[in-house]
């Protein structure tokens, strides 16, 4: 049987890669709002919305399913526009043996590109 073992993809978003990093790492709570559904709620369930060791669980609605997700944030490069998430618990669990999800924000002339890593 094939394994996969990392998935990635490339977002081009008209946003400046500071707004679009900054409501990743501090207003997270926005994004059902700007997800055209996918995202159905977000909630902080320790911790900062935008500091390491938080937990965070995801609420989505993919192709009729309800799936959810619990992750910590394991590094934060405000820098380079970078997130480091890991899986705690949840769906995505019972499909992958674990997921870490990494998301890199650069600025690409008005808008910016989004380059999301899942490990």
């Amino acid at each position: 049987m094939a394994q996969v073992r990392r998935i990635d993809c490339r977002i081009e978003a008209k946003s400046s890669a500071d707004k679009f990093f900054d409501v990743y790492t501090t207003k997270p709570y926005l994004l059902p709002k700007m997800s055209d559904q996918l995202i159905t709620d977000i909630k902080l369930l320790q911790g900062d919305w935008d500091s390491v060791g938080s937990v965070r669980q995801w609420y989505y609605a993919l192709e009729g399913q309800s799936l959810t997700v619990k992750e910590m944030i394991e590094k934060i490069d405000d820098t380079n526009r970078t997130i480091v998430y890991k899986a705690l618990e949840g769906d995505f669990l019972k499909i992958f043996k674990s997921l870490n999800y990494i998301l890199n924000v650069t600025q690409m002339g008005d808008g910016c590109l989004v380059k999301c890593t899942f490990k």
